[in-house]
C-alpha cells in the first residue's frame, strides 16, 4: 500500500506548506498530492486555490501577487497557533526540501 499525502497533510498542518510537507515526512509519508498555480511574475507556486484567501493572512487572486509576497504571507490562516511561519512557496523548493 503506499500512502499520499493530500496537499500535504492537509488536515494536521497548514497545507501546501514547506511546513505541511516536512510534518508529512515526519508521519513516514513519502508521497503528495500537490497543486501547482503560477504568480504574476510567472513562476510556479504550491496552492490550491485560486485565491490566497482560504489558507493566508491576506486576500486577492494568486497571479495578483508575485512569488516573493506570496512566500511572505502567513499561509498558517486555518492553523492559528501553528509555531512558525510558513508562507506559500516556489515548487521549485518544494522539490528541493
Amino acid at each position: 500500500m503506499i500512502l499520499i499525502g493530500h496537499r500535504g497533510a492537509r488536515k494536521e498542518a497548514p497545507e501546501n506548506t514547506l511546513a505541511g510537507f516536512q510534518h508529512l515526512r515526519q508521519l513516514g509519508i513519502h508521497h503528495v498530492e500537490l497543486d501547482v498555480r503560477l504568480s504574476r511574475d510567472q513562476q510556479l507556486v504550491v496552492l490550491h486555490d485560486t485565491t490566497v484567501n482560504r489558507t493566508s493572512d491576506a486576500k486577492g487572486n494568486v497571479l495578483d501577487f508575485t512569488a516573493i509576497e506570496l512566500q511572505q504571507m502567513n499561509a498558517t490562516l486555518p492553523f492559528p497557533h501553528w509555531p512558525q511561519h510558513s508562507g506559500i512557496p516556489l515548487l521549485a523548493d518544494v522539490l528541493a526540501d
